[in-house]
């Protein structure tokens, strides 16, 4: 895909997980951030094009594996509250941000 394209691909593609976002919630918005995903990689390719979206399959997976275990299992393991938690997801998700962006 030309450049022009893939940026106005990737404004609606944020435009249109933040609705997805505001109407069902962070499930479905992260569900279709990743079949966007694999329909960018399936149109940047001339051939085998429908295994980019394929490959997207194992990414929920993954996500779960590694993010889930650090959010979930310190607010149990050390009793916080619920207002505690949220605190802690916050600062956790901040820090995972920071990671990402230096890398």
């Amino acid at each position: 895909m030309e450049a022009k394209k893939q940026k106005f691909f990737y404004m609606a593609s944020f435009f249109l997980i933040g609705v997805v976002f505001l109407i069902f919630g962070k499930d479905v918005a992260n569900m279709s951030a990743l079949l966007l995903i694999g329909l960018n990689i399936c149109l940047g390719r001339k051939k085998h094009r429908l295994c980019g979206l394929i490959q997207m399959l194992p990414f929920p997976g993954i996500i779960n594996g590694l993010l889930v275990p650090p959010l979930i299992v310190p607010p149990y393991f050390f009793a916080l509250s619920v207002q505690e938690t949220v605190v802690y997801q916050f600062i956790l998700y901040g820090v995972l941000f920071m990671l990402f962006l230096l890398l």
